[in-house]
């Protein structure tokens, strides 16, 4: 059982957030607590251009493009080719 349990600006990237809910909710104690932290962010591409969001944008799209090099570099790619082609 755990007392606390933080997530960063992940829960919306998880593939079934509401199955990761219902297991931190049941490995939670009694008295336990649950931070969430989630970014804001509107419907509308339109509606992010502001600062805030801008910079958002510009760095996931660095950290992203940075992490996709590094694993082409090494030769990753190939076997997750390898891999998806066997089905």
């Amino acid at each position: 059982m755990e007392g606390r349990v933080t997530f960063f600006d992940c829960l919306h990237d998880m593939g079934d957030p509401v199955s990761a809910a219902s297991h931190v909710l049941q490995s939670l104690k009694k008295d336990g607590s649950w931070m969430i932290v989630e970014p804001f962010a509107n419907d509308r591409l339109e509606d992010n251009l502001n600062a805030i969001g801008r910079m958002f944008l510009f760095g996931i799209d660095n950290v992203s493009v940075a992490a996709a090099r590094r694993w082409r570099r090494k030769g990753r790619w190939r076997s997750a080719l390898r891999q998806a082609r066997r089905g």
